[in-house]
């Protein structure tokens, strides 16, 4: 989701990091462990005169599944829930009419179990966590290809009308797979042949973590 904030015209910047448990400065590690009561989550700062909260909630509906209370998509556990942590007053009344409203159009077969909370503290996650759909570009398609994302919001969102805003519109869906030539495989071979069995594991499991859970809540701050 990280990725998916900073398309969106009007966003300055998207931050990975935990927020909604007790403990301060919680690393990955024990947010993950699901002991310490935090979610991981996505900070948005945001220009108010270019996109407007309300279009960022309807953003945040178009690229999740609001209907899981269980984790998204291959992440699971409820560290990866999605979630709305409001600032004042005006966001909250905006993400529970939002809600409402989603929940009335029978989009979903499923009810809409976001939870909308009061913003309480964010920490910021590790370095390593921070745009990570830039700095590793072909593992970060390899995961979301795999999780499933892209499929589910074609199906839930792809016969929606769009408008001309970027917030109407998810990511556009892979395309069907078609077996590269010879020569592409060789060299895509070469690139990845230094990974292990394990250590491609352990790229997959963070990149699960980091993309999926990582900015299933919304907060929002102004940007003046």
């Amino acid at each position: 989701m990280e990725s998916d904030f900073e398309k969106l015209t009007g966003v300055k910047e998207a931050i990975s990091g935990y927020t909604g448990g007790e403990s301060e400065n919680p690393t990955y590690e024990q947010v993950t462990s699901g002991r310490t009561g935090h979610v991981e989550a996505v900070q948005i700062y945001y220009d108010p005169d270019v996109v407007s909260y309300g279009q960022m909630v309807e953003y945040l509906w178009r690229h999740t599944n609001p209907t899981d209370n269980g984790g998204q998509f291959s992440d699971r556990g409820k560290e990866y829930r999605t979630g709305i942590f409001y600032h004042d007053e005006e966001q909250r009344r905006i993400a529970e009419a939002s809600k409402a409203e989603l929940n009335a159009s029978s989009r979903f077969r499923k009810p809409v179990v976001t939870e909308i909370h009061r913003y309480q503290k964010f920490w910021p996650a590790e370095t390593y966590h921070q745009d990570y759909y830039k700095k590793n570009p072909l593992r970060y398609k390899y995961y979301r290809y795999g999780s499933g994302r892209d499929e589910f919001l074609e199906k839930a969102w792809g016969d929606a009308p769009q408008g001309q805003k970027q917030s109407l519109k998810p990511d556009t869906p892979l395309k069907v797979y078609s077996r590269p030539d010879e020569e592409v495989l060789r060299a895509r071979a070469k690139i990845t042949s230094h990974f292990s069995r394990s250590d491609l594991g352990q790229v997959w499991t963070s990149r699960l973590s980091k993309t999926a859970g990582l900015a299933q809540l919304l907060r929002v701050k102004r940007t003046r």
